[in-house]
């Protein structure tokens, strides 16, 4: 409602004002989008309720995974307790929680202050690792099996990458500013890991890598060249490496003849042939029980299919 009374015309208090929300957009009930309304006035949601409903829905979602796929392993390994293998990922769920919780009240721009010791300190224990393991052929924990550097590795290349490309975004087309640090930044952190070996660790940092170099704005030339790199090591690594020759090796003899893939892959496609479309039903899965391997870590996935 407009009034004009010689002078500069007013909004009256008493209409809606279309400015809410990002684009004045509003809901079937008549509230403004993103917010929620207490007392008729709006109020602006200080978290992301659909990213949080998003998360409860998978951490219930997992637990009950979890202990569908481990009771019958748990009463093998500790002495008749189904419920040992599912109390330890409760409480690590809930130790996630509180990490999450903590987190969110952080503000984000904190973090640049924390991005080089990060990288540092994660490059440092990634040395470590490899060193105070060097007896063993698998040498990915530092403390027992319970401390993975490279899972560290795949967040804190995250935080920095955020950053970085944030502060370069103006040179990232620059080859000699964009794509060699980018690489070289990849290359170390990959090389470290695929020592230890943890291959899958390796695919996942350079995914991550490619695919935020993409949306912070990088060169298309660039991406391509980086994947024709990233593809001429990853087939130097498969000449050189036993671990990845024999994992892709089972993996290519699989999608040959399932017959000729490895134990567990074809115990694992049995579990998607028997819960066909829609699943047998949660908890009446037989493949973890008549010998899925790892039914709880490793095949977890395949016991979800079935």
């Amino acid at each position: 409602m407009f009034r004009k009374n010689g002078q500069r015309a007013a909004i009256d208090r008493r209409s809606p004002d279309p400015g809410f929300g990002t684009s004045g957009a509003q809901s079937e009930a008549g509230k403004p989008d993103g917010r929620t309304m207490i007392a008729g006035r709006p109020v602006q949601l200080r978290f992301d309720a659909p990213l949080l409903l998003i998360v409860i829905v998978l951490l219930v979602f997992g637990i009950m995974m979890v202990f569908s796929s481990s009771y019958y392993v748990s009463i093998k390994v500790n002495q008749g307790d189904p419920f040992a293998i599912v109390q330890r990922q409760f409480l690590i769920m809930l130790l996630g929680v509180a990490g999450m919780t903590v987190a969110a009240f952080i503000p984000y721009r904190f973090y640049q202050r924390l991005a080089v010791p990060m990288m540092a300190f994660t490059l440092l224990v990634l040395v470590v690792v490899l060193v105070i393991n060097r007896t063993n052929f698998y040498r990915r924990e530092l403390i027992g099996d319970s401390v993975q550097p490279s899972e560290l590795a795949k967040l804190v290349l995250i935080i920095y990458l955020a950053i970085w490309l944030f502060a370069k975004r103006e040179r990232l087309h620059t080859f000699s500013l964009g794509f060699i640090p980018m690489a070289v930044m990849l290359g170390i952190l990959g090389g470290l890991i695929a020592g230890q070996p943890d291959l899958s660790a390796v695919i996942t940092l350079v995914v991550l890598g490619v695919l935020m170099f993409f949306l912070a704005g990088g060169d298309l030339k660039q991406l391509i060249f980086l994947g024709m790199v990233a593809l001429v090591i990853g087939f130097i690594v498969f000449q050189i490496s036993t671990t990845a020759s024999s994992r892709v090796g089972g993996f290519l003899a699989g999608l040959k003849d399932p017959f000729g893939a490895p134990d567990q892959v074809q115990r694992s496609i049995e579990s998607f042939i028997n819960g066909g479309w829609f699943g047998v039903g949660i908890g009446n899965g037989e493949m973890k029980v008549t010998g899925l391997q790892f039914p709880h870590t490793d095949s977890i996935f395949a016991v979800v299919g079935e």
